[in-house]
């Protein structure tokens, strides 16, 4: 299977930059795509730091053991744990924190991790999906309502903090973790992203990355952030960093995934307040039968 690769971030509004990203490819017998996206929180708590850690431990993880479930699920713990010492050694950071998707793709299958309120979703066949479930007090607390375990008038008095999540990898024990699998059929397009790219309509995000993905992804996922600037300046978001990734995945879904390795690099730092996304371009694919593999990688200005 070929996979093709884009990502980018902007600050936007904000002054610093608290999303971290890892894009990672096949290097010597690997034969999987890695992607990452952590959004701090805390601001002065020191999300940047957060999310750079956690971004990193996770990464370091999944390099090093098979994509399963319980592996993704054992990497998000481990950078609980990492944030915990580092808390623990500063007690500077002691309000940071971040949420979480990582995800692989490897052999036909997909397989994710996801702490809090980011974004990861599926189009198939002209349908956008949400694939993770959001870590949210007012979703959550629907939920509760609808299975009867909490009174709606309580649900609702949730729903006063609407934005509040409820589950991130903070140091302490992670309330909410999902991690699962699916498959990947020819022709998925995913995109793996903070919550600030949730500033513009689903519908509108699926109608660009539809648009654009079989032309150039990294084209596309610049249009996408400045879809979230114009919204904000509208006034109709929150002006929050804006971080996406996306995959496209083409050929058959048993073949092996393979590629040079390439090495990505944060598209945007927090020192240096900038709303001009840097885009990494990163193509994969595979030859059947033949264990031939190239890459081509891109760093362009939008």
């Amino acid at each position: 299977m070929k996979v093709f690769a884009a990502a980018a971030a902007i600050q936007n509004a904000r002054p610093y930059q608290e999303d971290a990203h890892r894009l990672i490819l096949p290097k010597g017998s690997a034969r999987r795509v890695i992607a990452i996206v952590a959004d701090g929180m805390g601001g002065g708590g020191h999300g940047d730091v957060a999310s750079a850690i956690i971004a990193d431990t996770v990464a370091e993880r999944l390099t090093a053991a098979p994509a399963t479930p319980d592996t993704l699920r054992s990497a998000a713990d481990a950078a609980n744990q990492a944030i915990a010492a580092q808390k623990a050694a500063d007690p500077a950071l002691k309000g940071m924190g971040a949420t979480l998707i990582a995800a692989v793709i490897e052999d036909g299958t997909l397989t994710f991790c996801a702490v809090g309120d980011s974004l990861l979703y599926r189009i198939r066949d002209g349908e956008l999906h949400a694939l993770n479930e959001k870590h949210k007090a007012a979703i959550q607390a629907d939920l509760a309502a609808l299975s009867g375990t909490t009174r709606w008038a309580d649900a609702m008095g949730l729903r006063a903090r609407e934005s509040a999540i409820n589950s991130a990898i903070a140091g302490v024990r992670i309330p909410h973790m999902q991690a699962a699998a699916r498959p990947v059929l020819p022709g998925d397009l995913y995109i793996i992203a903070s919550d600030g790219v949730a500033a513009i309509d689903p519908d509108l995000l699926r109608r660009v990355v539809e648009a654009g993905a079989a032309k150039s992804l990294s084209t596309t996922a610049a249009k996408v952030l400045e879809a979230v600037e114009q919204t904000s300046a509208l006034g109709d978001g929150n002006g929050d960093n804006a971080t996406i990734i996306l995959l496209r995945c083409e050929g058959a879904a048993k073949e092996t995934v393979v590629a040079t390795q390439i090495s990505p690099r944060d598209t945007a730092a927090p020192e240096r307040p900038s709303k001009t996304p840097l885009v990494i371009a990163l193509l994969l694919g595979a030859l059947v039968g033949a264990g031939a593999a190239f890459g081509i990688g891109a760093l362009l200005p939008f």
